[in-house]
């Protein structure tokens, strides 16, 4: 890995200056913590959070720092499989006043799962094609987050309290009939396909039902970095 201003910049920083910019470098690799390693290519933007498991001081009989440049031996690990990539947004619903659909796409190379933020005021059924899930009330100016993950399966609202406990048979069904099944939650979506989301209110049209809506978000995962 060669450490260093490209050819073509205005300024080849030597010295004290190639000194601080190598400095800034090492700063943000550690043995301990990870630090993010990225690429921008023509298909998107990736990266892969990774931490140094070993590296050699460059080669030479010259001081880098006279010539602007110096050549690192690196070894990094990751403890993730994949690279990733920006979030996609999705809007399942827009208001408040009929049930709907929308289709949330997985544009990465690996099964993914999305997190799906409910809006008030209103109280919503949401099904993924796995058992319904319902909601008790969302109040104006408040959402619920549901982590889909079947690893994670949190449910936070807008003050980041965990709600987890409200699914039980009162407010949901699914294919187990004591309560909210696991797979009603857990919303797997395929590489490159979409999973249709419906959603739908209950009861009449509440006051400010242009502001109640229900969004996705789907944090895709390649195989590659470009």
């Amino acid at each position: 890995m060669i450490v260093g201003d490209p050819f073509w910049s205005a300024e080849v920083r030597t010295g004290l200056k190639y000194r601080h910019l190598e400095s800034d470098w090492n700063y943000d690799l550690s043995e301990e913590t990870t630090g993010r390693l990225c690429w921008v290519t023509g298909r998107g933007y990736r990266w892969l959070d990774c931490r140094v498991e070993k590296a050699t001081d460059p080669k030479g009989t010259t001081d880098p720092a006279r010539h602007g440049v110096g050549r690192y031996s690196y070894v990094l690990a990751s403890d993730e499989a994949f690279y990733s990539g920006f979030p996609a947004r999705y809007t399942v619903a827009s208001r408040a006043d009929e049930k709907v659909k929308g289709r949330v796409w997985n544009v990465g190379d690996y099964e993914a799962f999305p997190i799906l933020r409910v809006h008030g005021p209103a109280q919503w059924v949401l099904d993924a094609g796995r058992g319904e899930i319902v909601l008790p009330e969302i109040r104006d100016g408040d959402w619920w987050d549901i982590d889909t993950d079947p690893d994670v399966l949190t449910v936070t609202d807008s003050q980041g309290v965990n709600r987890r406990d409200v699914f039980n048979s009162e407010w949901a069904t699914g294919p187990d009939s004591g309560g909210l099944s696991v797979n009603a939650l857990s919303v797997p979506v395929p590489p490159g396909e979409p999973v249709e989301v419906k959603a739908t209110p209950v009861g009449r049209p509440p006051i400010g039902k242009d502001r109640a809506r229900v969004e996705a978000v789907i944090h895709p995962r390649y195989r590659r970095a470009w």
